[in-house]
This record gives structure tokens, sequence and C-alpha cells, in this order.
């Protein structure tokens, strides 16, 4: 890459829109520069032109799973924050709720624990806008995080 040598441990999930391949860059590729991995990362189809590079379009690694959680095989304890895949009646949501059970049976055949954070229905909704300028969404989600820490340590 031509801002140095790519990062220890960083990995850019994108996909590369002419195939639908995710390329995760710090793994499949370190011949990009971090900042073309993270616009390639970052191209939101419909809000974001995508990103080239090589000759090849790549699109927001959320389009094939918005967490990606599968890239966390192997270590001791993978903390995955999973917004997308609560309960719900949305295409979106099954569609990141199927990503993420495929995900944590990977992750569960690598032998990797795991603790998934997930926020309900009224937390997403406290989540819209700015939530650290309005004190009850703020506490809301404080005492959320609460929760979801006290189950996962015991």
């Amino acid at each position: 890459s031509d801002d140095g040598p790519w990062p220890n441990g960083l990995q850019v999930p994108a996909v590369r829109a002419t195939d639908a391949q995710r390329v995760v860059f710090g793994r499949d590729r370190t011949d990009v520069s971090v900042l073309a991995a993270v616009e390639a990362s970052s191209a939101v189809p419909g809000m974001f032109q995508p990103k080239w590079i090589d000759g090849h379009p790549y699109v927001d690694g959320g389009v094939r799973s918005s967490t990606n959680a599968d890239l966390l095989a192997g270590l001791d304890l993978a903390v995955i924050v999973a917004p997308m895949s609560r309960p719900g009646g949305r295409t979106i949501d099954r569609h990141a709720r199927k990503a993420l059970r495929t995900e944590l049976r990977i992750l569960r055949e690598r032998g990797t624990p795991t603790i998934v954070i997930e926020g309900d229905d009224r937390i997403v909704e406290l989540s819209k806008g700015f939530p650290r300028r309005r004190p009850d969404a703020a506490e809301a989600l404080r005492s959320h995080a609460r929760r979801v820490a006290e189950r996962a340590l015991g």
C-alpha cells in the first residue's frame, strides 16, 4: 500500500460488486492503502458510489453481513455487536439474523467463545439521531449495556 505497511490484525471487509465475493483487506489483500480499503468498505449501495480498486468496484462489506463475525474465529473471545439482527419482520433484519447464525456456527466450530450484543426495538429507536443529547436515551443505552455485560460475565 502507499501509506506504509498494513496494520497488524486490521481486517476490512468489502464486497466485490462484479461477483458478490467478500474480500477482506488486510487478510486477502494488503496491496492497497488502508484509506482505499475503508472507502470500499464504506460504499453503501444507493448512498455512495462503489470504490474502484484495480478495475473492480467494491461496496460495503455489510452487504454480505452486518457483522462479518466469522472473521473473529480463532480469537480467545469474540465480542459481536449486532444491532441489525434484532427480532423483526423486515427483510434486512431476517438477512442479518441468518448471516449471524451462520457466523456463530463457524465460531463455535472453531472453538471461539462469543458474546453477542443485540439491541431490542426500544434501544434501536432510542439510538436514532444523537442519543447522547437525550438523557433518557443515554441512560437507557447505559442500562442495556450493563445488563448485557452482567449476563456475559456472570
